[in-house]
């Protein structure tokens, strides 16, 4: 089975030049029958690099691709069943392309595989079959892989607990690049699990997964710069990360700045920034958001 050793190498290089010719230049090597170039064209209609998003175009892409055994057609094409992007979702149909796209040295199918089997998406719950998905994807050097699988053995999940190898995996998946392993070893040097409690550290993991686009991590630095018990509280800082988790839609962020602004807390008392925050928390999920969102609608009396 061909694979694509680096796949956004060739997106970056498509683009460093003009994009309509990159384009008819992959259109003509996908024509001529070259399967990586048509997979390569399906990434960027999925994803709309330079382009408007196309899905029934990356669908069509991804398929020619797939029937001469490329890896990233695989893959792709089952991104597409299992998002549902311009097809009825069909996690059976999304399935067999991941396990076709799983190999040793190809790690996203494997990982979305594992996923399917712990989530039960289209399959029966198997943790068994989703650690051992996530160890491959984990040892091929996706982080996403070594995070999940410490997440399997942070909450004993078909195995015994055992918090320092899952501080090991979180440790590898946050060395990867993955956002969720550098949060979750910060909640472990928070917590003292595993570990001696340390706070330095703990903010250090959390900048990382923040900086990366994780929103818990900018959370839980917004917890820390908040606690009127820490000796780190800085309002300011907390009112920073707070906003940057409640932009990447973390609805106890945004409630966490109204009652910032609804109390005054370091702050000007200020309840229609607190109400906006209120009702941002609403929409992301948040019930105490909505209830106090109401509130401040209809009343002007204490929360």
């Amino acid at each position: 089975m061909k694979k694509i050793v680096i796949l956004l190498t060739f997106i970056v290089q498509l683009y460093g030049t003009s994009n309509s010719d990159g384009l008819k230049s992959y259109q003509n090597f996908c024509d001529s029958g070259d399967s990586i170039s048509c997979a390569m064209l399906g990434v960027i209609y999925y994803i709309g690099k330079g382009v408007d998003v196309d899905y029934k175009k990356a669908k069509i892409l991804f398929e020619k691709s797939c029937h001469k055994d490329t890896i990233d057609g695989c893959f792709g094409l089952g991104l597409i069943y299992y998002n549902g992007h311009g097809v009825t979702r069909d996690y059976k149909k999304a399935k067999i392309l991941f396990k076709k796209s799983c190999h040793d040295r190809y790690n996203d199918g494997c990982f979305r595989l594992g996923v399917m089997y712990a989530t039960a998406k289209g399959v029966e719950r198997d943790w068994k079959r989703a650690r051992e998905l996530f160890y491959k994807s984990c040892k091929s050097g996706d982080g996403r892989g070594c995070s999940n699988l410490g997440l399997i053995y942070t909450k004993a999940k078909g195995v015994d607990r055992d918090l320092k190898r899952a501080k090991k995996l979180f440790a590898k998946g946050c060395g990867a690049g993955d956002a969720k392993g550098c949060t979750n070893l910060g909640l472990m040097y928070a917590k003292g699990k595993a570990t001696k409690q340390n706070m330095d550290l703990a903010k250090k993991y959390f900048h990382q997964a923040c900086k990366i686009g994780d929103a818990k991590g900018c959370s839980n630095l917004g917890v820390i710069y908040s606690d009127d018990k820490s000796i780190s509280r800085d309002i300011h800082k907390a009112i920073e990360f707070f906003s940057k988790a409640c932009n990447i839609k973390d609805a106890i962020s945004c409630s966490n700045l109204g009652f910032i602004y609804y109390n005054g807390d370091g702050v000007d008392q200020n309840h229609i920034k607190a109400k906006e925050f209120f009702k941002k928390a609403c929409k992301y999920g948040d019930k105490n958001g909505c209830n106090n969102y109401k509130l401040l609608k209809h009343t002007s009396s204490n929360i």
